[in-house]
């Protein structure tokens, strides 16, 4: 009998045994992974409750991303072939008023895992789970559709969804002749984060919980960016969430699972053009998109992976796509060897830095420089250095404005010619990847770094504001770095206290539009650890 995980998965003490036949199939790797913490956490409280009944709405919101059809190009099913219109019949739900029955729950935090309740029903019923991990509940609020429902014939039943899902409310309706208790969640989350010991600063603790919250919801598998819109191991978000994962648990063992993925991964993998690495997979898009930024963040993951865990011959094994992605990047190296036009999604961050695209994209070519030098590095390849210092030179020659960096350069007459685009973000990329620094432009590190952030936006309303993912890290990356600790401390709180309040994990964005616990934002553990505990994980 299998042990672990895997028997886990295939139904071990909780199916009555039966044939097995073998059939040849792919060889399953050991993942070398703790289990996962399946953990009840019960509801906290009862938010309200009331009255429901049927009530088809004026106009139906319809406007998610998994339905096949024309806007999307997804491998899921159109609305017409759907036997169940979950999405539909779920806003045909009045609170106001009927035969059925509600009961709103809020969990302590926002928690990921498997629903569990139990239902009576001494007749026919219909029960529905809608939750979210903000108040009030909204199930389609990320183009998803955050519900479960439940056909049941008379008797008792022990529910539990069949998927893990991630909320902090939920709403339990019961039309028929059946009561629900109140819901618990089992827990999906990594095991391996080490207890430490409560940090003096009580803001800081709050955040310093909730950062661990988020990583451990986004460290089950693979290092994922959330764990209830995807569930996906996107690159980018793994290279700060790797960080979290060394300083919370003292290793990096799921993020070596999640590089494992990206080195098995199929070249090319499909509909994407040869030397150009998967964006987040085995989950990757079949509409043949992809993104450049982020293979080129896998190279500098490479790199620090090496530093954390001394791990010389996964880097090894990567040499290859490494150097086919250099190659297929060639091809979009204008006259002074900087990329442009790359083609697929240029993700710069969420903001309107993501705007600035067009033509020489000055951020991308900073990250494009520092991914040419991390290869240099880790493969002794001296041309790759000696090449990722002459895109550092050129960026700074062509995009500095004698006040800010300009983020793009476009074609006028048949030369590049800088734009007048100017992102905050663009800026903290220059710092993060060395094009610039204290010593070279003291009057930009100056304007960016002394003051907040609020009164640079007063006196620089043309310089467009960061968002959390990623101009709001690299920010804080750059305090670190320069040991500005105070500062540090205060900006962390700024960006990650009131998420903390409110739901007890870290978000993908400044406000809430999005996923509500966001794996790379578990980092602030990283500079949180460094201010407060020393090397033996004690209080300073």
């Amino acid at each position: 009998m299998k042990e672990g995980r895997l028997a886990f998965y295939l139904g071990a003490g909780r199916f009555p045994p039966s044939e097995v036949v073998p059939v040849k199939g792919p060889e399953l790797l050991e993942s070398g992974l703790s289990e996962p913490t399946y953990a009840p956490v019960a509801a906290e409280r009862v938010v309200g409750e009331g009255k429901a009944r049927i009530r088809p709405p004026e106009r139906y919101y319809d406007d998610v991303w998994f339905y096949k059809g024309n806007r999307w190009k997804v491998d899921g099913f159109a609305k017409e072939e759907l036997s169940l219109h979950l999405l539909r019949e779920i806003q045909e739900i009045a609170f106001d008023g009927g035969a059925g029955k509600w009961r709103e729950y809020a969990f302590p935090c926002n928690k990921t895992g498997f629903v569990s309740l139990h239902v009576s029903a001494k007749g026919k019923a219909a029960v529905y789970l809608l939750f979210d991990e903000l108040h009030p509940i909204l199930p389609w609020r990320m183009c998803a559709v955050n519900a479960l429902k439940y056909t049941l014939a008379p008797g008792e039943y022990e529910l539990l969804s069949f998927e893990p899902y991630t909320m902090m409310y939920v709403k339990v309706v019961v039309f028929g002749d059946a009561e629900a208790e109140a819901p618990v969640l089992l827990s999906y989350e990594n095991p391996d984060v080490k207890e430490f010991p409560i940090l003096p600063d009580k803001e800081a603790e709050r955040i310093f919980q909730a950062a661990k919250e988020t990583f451990a919801q986004n460290a089950v598998d693979v290092l994922t960016d959330c764990p209830s819109r995807e569930r996906s191991g996107w690159l980018c978000d793994s290279y700060f969430t790797a960080q979290a994962e060394h300083a919370l648990t003292g290793k990096n063992c799921v993020e070596r699972n999640l590089l494992r993925a990206y080195l098995l991964a199929p070249e090319p993998v499909s509909c994407q053009p040869f030397g150009m690495l998967p964006q987040c997979y085995p989950s990757d898009h079949s509409d043949g998109s992809y993104i450049a930024n982020w293979a080129l963040w896998l190279v500098l993951e490479l790199k620090d992976h090496l530093a954390r865990s001394k791990d010389e011959e996964l880097v090894r094994l990567f040499r290859g796509k490494v150097m086919r992605l250099f190659a297929f990047l060639r091809r979009f190296e204008n006259e002074d060897g900087l990329l442009e036009d790359v083609g697929g999604w240029v993700f710069v961050e969420w903001s309107r830095a993501n705007d600035f695209t067009e033509g020489v994209n000055y951020p991308s070519n900073m990250l494009y420089s520092a991914a040419l030098r991390a290869a240099g590095e880790l493969y002794g390849e001296k041309k790759l250095l000696e090449k990722g210092e002459k895109v550092a030179k050129r960026v700074r020659e062509q995009s500095f404005n004698g006040t800010f960096f300009a983020d793009n350069a476009v074609r006028r007459e048949g030369v590049p010619e800088r734009t007048e685009n100017t992102s905050e973000t663009c800026q903290y990329y220059a710092f993060f990847f060395g094009i610039a620094d204290q010593k070279s432009h003291p009057a930009l590190f100056e304007r960016m770094f002394e003051g907040s952030r609020a009164l640079l936006r007063e006196k620089y309303p043309s310089l467009w504001p960061s968002n959390a993912f990623i101009g709001n890290v690299l920010r804080l990356f750059v305090l670190a770095r320069e040991g500005r600790r105070e500062q540090l401390l205060r900006e962390i709180k700024e960006c990650y206290l009131y998420m903390a309040q409110r739901t007890g994990t870290l978000w993908e964005n400044n406000e809430p539009t999005a996923s509500c616990c966001h794996g790379f934002a578990s980092v602030a553990a990283v500079w949180l650890k460094e201010i407060f505990l020393d090397k033996c994980g004690e209080v300073r």
